[in-house]
């Protein structure tokens, strides 16, 4: 199993601070990394997630959904937090991305992202300006810090086990408590409940699921670990399901490795709709006829606008590009120099937002620094946050299946580049209409529906690109030091 440590120039259980490189030697990570999501087997990987553990060399990857596990356990941000329409937002992920070989302050590093439902839910239907849906935080440390041993492997299993200091719990004062709910600073005590909030909704939201006793068996989910033991994880409605996200470097002939239809064959699949007998929801959706297929081969069809063939080709080369990895939720390319490849885009980036603009991304608003892009979040990743078991599926691809989506995939690249290579008034109107449903045919069928409900609302995204400062600013966030006093010592980044 690779880690972001490694992504980003150092050895997980072999990071030193004699390591440390000229910052001025430091090459951009030019390998791209892939998250995936593994579902937790037992209390023991729980404990391994994020920050649970004091020993940092078990934090590869992150998290998927839960409440975010605080890199600074005591200089946290203010709950409840908020979009800019004032809509509670929701951990989507957090990982652990350390600069150590850059920033000695970054030793530890994370990043937070917090996604609000209703503004993406609405982007779809208003016709104005988009609204951001989305909020990144950023926390680091140094290695020396009050929080976490220097270097863990010098201790004992039993000083490991008993090690409490990165426990918000153990930082706990009159100005330091947790929300129950989604683990933010808290504001109040409930008298009744005797348990601490951010806001009058998630203190009715935790008296309703976990503290009324007719509720609370109803919501508590018994998984079975591997050893036939069971644990409880509670669920929450405004809390989207926590996993693991594991991380892998991309194989550089993923396009071209003639050997996919064996390595997709052996892929487990989040998607119900592709395995025999399918689902109910899939009889709604218009199916690719033969005919189709055939047009495609042998064209009849007409003009093209410039604009419509470049999506096009954006999105084949996406759907190309994720082919070889269909469950990836996340693509991790820090700071790379150059930008073909990072990040991949789902359409046109000028389709992506109407409030694109080459000022984007801005330079952090804290040192002045450029930003640059680091990963994006994938839309498989919404098919994780669905509260629903049958995202978790371990039905295997059938291989006749996906030996037939791989042909269609090829027809249809066939297809784009005889559009791109005929003159418009040559390219018949069928043929670009049979390419057009082809391709939205086989984005369903690979990719899903693009919706997760989340308190009412449907999370909606194609790719979310998260940018960072480069001079990872603001030192160790030990010291307690903040501008936002509503966000503690963390930073915001920018997402796109």
């Amino acid at each position: 199993m690779a880690s972001l440590v490694e992504a980003n120039g150092a050895v997980a259980g072999d990071r030193t601070p004699d390591e440390h490189d000229n910052p001025q030697e430091e090459k951009a990570e030019e390998t791209v990394h892939l998250g995936f999501v593994e579902p937790i087997e037992d209390m023991e990987h729980l404990q391994q997630i994020a920050f649970r553990s004091p020993d940092y060399n078990v934090w590869d990857g992150g998290q998927l959904g839960g409440c975010p596990s605080w890199l600074n356990p005591q200089h946290i941000p203010q709950g409840p937090f908020q979009c800019p329409n004032q809509h509670i937002m929701s951990l989507l992920c957090q990982i652990y991305a350390p600069v150590d070989k850059m920033v000695e302050s970054a030793f530890h590093r994370s990043l937070y992202v917090f996604g609000c439902a209703q503004c993406a839910s609405s982007n779809d239907k208003d016709n104005e300006v988009k609204k951001p849906f989305v909020r990144v935080l950023r926390s680091q440390l140094s290695q020396e810090n009050p929080y976490f041993p220097h270097d863990p492997e010098s201790l004992s299993k039993e000083e490991l086990e008993s090690w409490t200091a990165h426990l918000s719990t153990e930082q706990a004062s009159d100005n330091l408590h947790l929300c129950q709910v989604c683990g933010f600073r808290a504001a109040y005590q409930c008298p009744l409940q005797k348990q601490h909030f951010c806001c009058k909704a998630h203190q009715k939201e935790y008296f309703k699921h976990i503290f009324h006793p007719q509720q609370q068996k109803q919501k508590q989910k018994q998984v079975t670990s591997s050893d036939d033991q069971s644990f409880t994880i509670i669920e929450l409605p405004s809390l989207y399901p926590i996993a693991e996200i594991v991380v892998e470097p991309e194989a550089i002939d993923s396009r071209d490795n003639d050997g996919n239809d064996e390595a997709l064959s052996k892929q487990e699949t989040m998607f119900p709709q592709l395995t025999q007998g399918g689902d109910d929801e899939s009889d709604s959706d218009e199916d690719l006829e033969q005919e189709d297929l055939n047009q495609m081969v042998q064209g009849d069809a007409a003009k093209k606008k410039k604009a419509d063939s470049r999506a096009d080709t954006t999105t084949m080369a996406f759907l190309d590009q994720c082919r070889s990895n269909p469950d990836q939720v996340l693509r991790y390319c820090r700071w790379k120099k150059s930008n073909d490849e990072a990040p991949l885009w789902f359409r046109e980036p000028d389709q992506l937002t109407s409030y694109s603009s080459p000022n984007l991304p801005p330079c952090c608003e804290y040192c002045g620094g450029p930003r640059q892009f680091e990963f994006q979040l994938m839309p498989q990743m919404l098919h994780y946050l669905l509260k629903n078991e049958s995202t978790h599926s371990t039905a295997k691809n059938d291989p006749e299946l996906e030996r037939q989506w791989k042909q269609v995939l090829d027809r249809m690249q066939d297809m784009e580049t005889f559009i791109e290579q005929t003159p418009p008034e040559h390219v018949p109107p069928s043929l670009v209409d049979a390419k057009e449903r082809a391709t939205e045919q086989y984005q369903k069928a690979k990719l899903g529906s693009s919706t997760v409900t989340n308190g009412g609302a449907a999370l909606d995204f194609g790719v979310v690109c998260v940018y960072t400062c480069t001079n990872s600013c603001g030192g160790d966030s030990a010291d307690g030091s903040c501008i936002n006093a509503s966000l503690g010592s963390y930073r915001e980044e920018y997402a796109w």
